[in-house]
């Protein structure tokens, strides 16, 4: 917890309750009355009565100051003015009614309105008839209402002499020359996901280390401001990944049906970022810190000093340029514009660009290019606050937030707490209120603990204020003297001056209204080191600024990534394919009850995986993916029998350089022998109760069965086809020979069982539908979904785990291809493997699948692939 220390200039009071102001207007009254008093004036009574009645009016407290503060704010205010216009901007000339109402002389509306004075008085009109009366007399009022203030715009003063910035040169923002700005923009971060010790890093060590850096008279501003997201980049990546599928259809790795299926799918993408663009803009909280300097040199140290403090806090920061700088200013003060327009404008234009075009002071709002907003400031704040104090409130929608950081001398601030203290204590000892005692005691413990802090450690005090602009879009639709025309894309919030104020209010903060002050609120909002309320600011230690940290509420937005669908109405982009500190692999695990949503999510995910150039293949127990497969024109391939595809075993599948194979992985050496450690372990899934000598002869067996084919370890097997290979036919044929041939009583005995064994897989066998035959299965199609219902229905987990090793050893394979495929054809093909209901497929006795998944896990990412594991 972080400590927000009481007021550190306590306004010294000569009484119990009464300031030195006070007792000011108190003796000029009392000169006044007694100057009364003492005149030849007639009724000098009644007169000294009234300047008593004033001078006591005038001494009640609103809130924490006397009513004549208030009073002198409402003159200041009548003083200034109250309109400005950008130089240039063509007034919009009121028709219909400003016309007409110009058109009518006095003697004419006199007697209009005695006619309409007959009809609300007389006993026979109707209701339809007075209602018309009553609304022609507001229709006129509106109108007369509309041409005064087209009268008083037109007398507007130049907005260029209210605004602060003059000039965008060198990536500075230029101050009239007497000091500049640069500009950091700050992406947000999951920082819910940070532990204590980067939480603190993030704070104290970097941008604390920021803030405690500041020197002098310049300080900064933490700034928020509202900012439709920009989809620009993610419709051109759409339109790149049309031109992949471009690429691999003529590369022959798609089919015309495959290509057209696809590129279906990625036109609707298409046009759901354009909607992004356009029709439907994403508003959201950007944040920036702004760092000011007199010298262009020495500011351009200390942003970069700053940008790698930042980083090393794990934020994702850049620095503005010119362009950036004016983009930013213009949203400072307004949405409602296309960035785009930017492009059209010599760039010497920028800065009058980033201007409002017509303000409008009125004495609690302020009308900012048509849109009334509310203009705040924090006047009361919580004693302790937490990390991330300032998060919620500035992550308000249609507000923007500045926080304004001024340095303070270190050694006048001791002075200044020292005086307060005094004072405080003196106020403690008089009381007798409870609750100011309460007050008074936290009041000087939080001033007290402060004093020992800038004493005793490396910590800096800072004035600070912060203004809050609300802008009301509601309230605009629903004034008839703004309304006509009225649009904006900022998002429309009921009540919003109550409703902000209640935001701050649960988090402890008070905010002041600024009645017959938007002025200088207005200036205090602005991108700016000055602060028109510096003497009213709150000293507030460094690492306690730190720690207002803002910039928590990340939304996963990946260029190029699959729309999932959007958290706190902002779309979820996630590219599964990106890399980096946080994201290492691609690899997922989808994990729900039954019947919330898991096959229809990886559907969605896997439709749009395919429109991306994904080569995917599912194992499908339950048949949750055939309709998919034909809707994208891929393969379903029955596992449980050879109707739509037979996996022969003693099929060598070419190796390819695989990273994990070592010295035995490449050459047609490499292949055989994996392919006969693969064998010995299949044997041992469909022969669970063989004898261990019965299976080492098998497997010479096989060694003479391959060379009764002709092949051999140094067998080039690049030209040989399905029908080339041997079957369990030929390997019963094999085991009866041997068994015929042999006089050796053990080794007949060891025979006969494997003649009883493997009849079961040959012809005639109960089994041999599903091995016994050439390889027919081929995965051209780039959706393939083997179909396991059939053969887990028929609840044989012997043979379903022998089948899944056969089908996992083909998908194996098949991954390492797609990376060769990928050097061969220039592509970046990604490849997906799908394990749905994975507990299906999960045997204690034979963990085939549960093995696969973990090995597949870590080595897939080689091979720009991804592995999906729903359970």
């Amino acid at each position: 917890m972080r400590l927000i220390p009481g007021r550190t200039k306590v306004k010294i009071e000569i009484f119990k309750g009464i300031t030195l102001a006070d007792v000011g207007i108190g003796l000029v009254a009392a000169l006044l009355i007694a100057m009364c008093v003492s005149s030849s004036l007639p009724g000098k009574w009644i007169v000294a009565s009234l300047i008593l009645s004033v001078v006591a009016t005038l001494l009640v407290r609103l809130d924490d100051d006397p009513l004549y503060v208030f009073v002198w704010h409402m003159i200041r205010f009548k003083a200034y003015p109250r309109n400005y216009k950008k130089s240039g901007v063509v007034e919009e000339q009121a028709v219909g009614e400003e016309d007409n109402q110009d058109s009518i002389s006095p003697d004419e509306l006199k007697a209009i309105i005695k006619e309409e004075n007959k009809i609300l008085k007389s006993k026979t009109a109707t209701k339809e008839e007075k209602d018309a009366v009553w609304l022609a007399r507001a229709e006129r009022s509106a109108a007369a209402k509309k041409n005064k203030d087209k009268q008083a715009e037109s007398k507007s003063e130049p907005i260029d002499e209210l605004m602060p910035f003059t000039g965008i040169n060198d990536d500075f923002i230029e101050y009239d020359g007497e000091y500049y700005g640069s500009v950091i923009e700050i992406d947000p971060v999951e920082f819910r996901f940070f532990s204590k010790y980067r939480r603190v890093n993030s704070i104290e060590s970097c941008f604390g280390k920021v803030l405690r850096g500041m020197q002098g008279d310049y300080g900064a501003n933490i700034v928020k401001v509202q900012r439709p997201i920009i989809y620009d980049d993610y419709l051109r990546a759409e339109y790149d990944k049309l031109d992949q599928l471009k690429a691999s259809y003529e590369s022959g790795l798609f089919s015309e049906e495959e290509l057209k299926a696809r590129v279906e799918i990625q036109y609707d993408r298409i046009n759901e970022v354009r909607d992004l663009c356009n029709e439907d803009k994403v508003i959201e909280p950007f944040y920036y810190l702004v760092l000011f300097e007199s010298d262009k040199r020495r500011l351009d140290i200390v942003t970069r000093q700053a940008i790698l403090a930042l980083e090393q806090g794990e934020l994702v920061v850049r620095r503005l340029d010119n362009k950036g700088l004016a983009l930013f200013l213009k949203y400072t003060n307004g949405i409602d514009f296309d960035e785009k327009e930017i492009d059209r404008i010599p760039e010497e234009d920028w800065v009058k660009w980033a201007m409002p075009d017509k303000l409008k002071f009125n004495m609690r709002t302020v009308l900012v290019d048509g849109v009334i907003t509310h203009n705040l400031r924090v006047i009361s704040y919580p004693t302790v606050v937490g990390d991330a104090w300032l998060a919620g409130v500035m992550s308000f929608p249609a507000s923007k937030v500045v926080v304004k950081v001024t340095p303070m001398d270190n050694a006048k601030s001791i002075r200044a707490i020292d005086r307060s203290l005094s004072e405080l204590r003196g106020q403690f000892m008089t009381t007798s209120l409870d609750s100011k005692v309460i007050e008074l005691q936290e009041h000087i413990d939080t001033l007290s603990s402060l004093l020992v802090t800038l004493q005793q450690e490396n910590e800096a005090l800072m004035s600070v204020d912060i203004y809050v602009t609300a802008y009301d879009a509601s309230s605009t639709q629903d004034n008839p003297l703004y309304n006509e025309g009225f649009s904006t894309v900022m998002p429309y919030v009921a009540d919003m001056k109550k409703t902000i104020r209640r935001s701050f209010n649960e988090s402890g903060m008070k905010l002041a209204g600024m009645d017959f002050m938007q002025l200088q609120a207005f200036i205090g909002s602005q991108v700016s080191n000055y602060d028109p309320m510096i003497k009213e600011a709150r000293g507030i230690p460094t690492n306690t600024i730190a720690a207002s940290f803002p910039w928590i509420y990340a939304h996963i937005s990946d260029k190029g990534g699959i729309k999932l669908g959007s958290a706190g109405g902002v779309p979820v982009f996630i590219d599964f394919f990106r890399r980096d500190s946080e994201r290492i692999n691609s690899n997922m695990v989808i994990i729900g009850k039954s019947g919330s949503g898991k096959s229809y999510a990886t559907k969605s995910l896997l439709t749009n995986l395919a429109s991306e150039d994904a080569k995917i293949f599912i194992l499908d127990p339950e048949n949750e993916y055939s309709e998919l497969a034909n809707t994208l024109k891929g393969k379903v391939i029955n596992v449980g029998n050879a109707t739509h595809g037979r996996l022969n075993p003693f099929h060598i599948i070419t190796a390819l350089d695989d990273d994990e194979a070592g010295v035995d992985g490449g050459g047609p050496s490499g292949s055989f022998t994996t392919h006969l450690q693969f064998l010995e372990e299949f044997f041992r899934q469909i022969l669970p109760d063989i004898d261990k000598d019965a299976l080492e002869y098998l497997n010479s067996l096989v060694e003479r069965l391959y060379l009764n084919f002709g092949i051999t370890p140094e067998t080039d097997l690049s030209g040989f086809k399905a029908d080339d290979y041997p079957i369990f036919d030929d390997l019963y044929d094999v085991v009866l020979q041997e068994f015929e041939r042999t006089n050796n009583e053990y080794l007949r005995q060891l025979l006969r069982s494997l003649v009883n064994y493997i009849s079961k897989f040959s012809t005639g066998g109960r089994n041999a539908n599903i091995w016994n035959g050439p390889s027919t299965i081929t995965t051209d199609e780039n959706f393939s979904v083997f179909n396991f219902q059939s053969m887990l229905a028929n609840r044989n987990t012997t043979i379903a785990n022998a089948q899944m090793l056969l089908v996992l050893k083909y998908i194996d394979n098949e991954i390492i291809k797609n990376r060769d495929y990928n050097i061969k054809y220039g592509l970046k093909r990604k490849v997906v493997v799908v394990i749905d209901e994975a507990h299906v497929f999960i045997d204690t006795k034979f963990p085939v699948a549960l093995d696969f998944m973990f090995q597949l896990a870590k080595r897939i990412r080689k091979y720009n692939g991804m592995q999906i594991v729903i359970t």
